[in-house]
């Protein structure tokens, strides 16, 4: 399986056990981000997205019990790996019950976690890339979109608001338009690429991106948004249909 692309939350008070865990899916492709109890897992999990979880269950201030309530009363339907040092007989049917779809007890074979974790997501390296095409010219999003659509699955919203309120879905690569109504292209990639973690605003949410504008690639708001690390490519209005056949398929490399 090919995890680049994943995004994994570790919940876990004991650093070493957090850490073995850290460089353990690390080391196998992961992006891998930790929380030490419940809450601030659920406060991450609102403000990020996610594709697997792994929990501990005894933990301050919410263990793991309370963390798996809290995710699926808000709806959230990312899998969820359960680690207990306490397991007895009835409590991976109990967890079960509450939304894990795994349980493992401690110490836990990586190598079984790992085998979880890649049955419960799908193999991104043959299904078809997710694309988010922002751009208020609803003809110029249109043809963008029926150029792509043979090999990509393509979203177009119209408006910064429209891409800010898309961004839990799990996009491949976004083509944003600098020149957006209200909220403009630097804007909204802000916007897109910040979370709130441990209660402070951190950046790097944002998926692989492309900049498309008829401004140089000099331009002020141009070039700082070209420094970002997730500006992955840019295209010139107007292009042609190889252009931005070669800029995505560099981008998604």
């Amino acid at each position: 399986m090919n995890a680049e692309r994943y995004k994994m939350l570790i919940c876990e008070d004991n650093a070493d056990v957090a850490d073995t865990l850290v460089r353990f899916f690390s080391g196998n492709g992961y992006g891998v981000s930790t929380t030490m109890n419940g809450q601030q897992a659920l406060d991450l999990l609102r403000n990020r997205r996610f594709d697997v979880l792994i929990t501990d269950v005894i933990m301050s201030m919410a263990g793991g019990i309370e963390l798996l309530r809290g995710i699926r009363d808000a709806g959230m339907t990312l899998p969820v790996i359960v680690l207990s040092g306490h397991i007895g007989c009835l409590e991976p049917a109990m967890f079960e019950k509450l939304g894990a779809n795994s349980v493992f007890s401690k110490p836990a074979d990586l190598k079984a976690i790992l085998g979880a974790v890649q049955a419960l997501l799908p193999d991104r390296s043959t299904a078809r890339k997710k694309v988010l095409v922002v751009e208020d010219n609803r003809a110029l999003s249109a043809v963008v979109a029926r150029m792509l659509s043979k090999d990509f699955d393509v979203t177009v919203a119209t408006d910064g608001w429209q891409a800010l309120c898309a961004q839990k879905t799990p996009y491949d690569l976004l083509i944003l338009d600098m020149g957006l109504p209200g909220l403009d292209g630097a804007k909204t990639f802000t916007g897109l690429n910040c979370h709130v973690e441990g209660g402070e605003v951190r950046e790097g949410n944002a998926p692989p991106t492309v900049v498309m504008t008829g401004f140089p690639p000099d331009h002020e708001g141009v070039s700082q948004l070209l420094e970002q690390p997730a500006v992955v490519g840019y295209l010139r209005k107007p292009f042609s249909t190889d252009e931005l056949k070669r800029v995505v398929g560099s981008a998604l490399k």
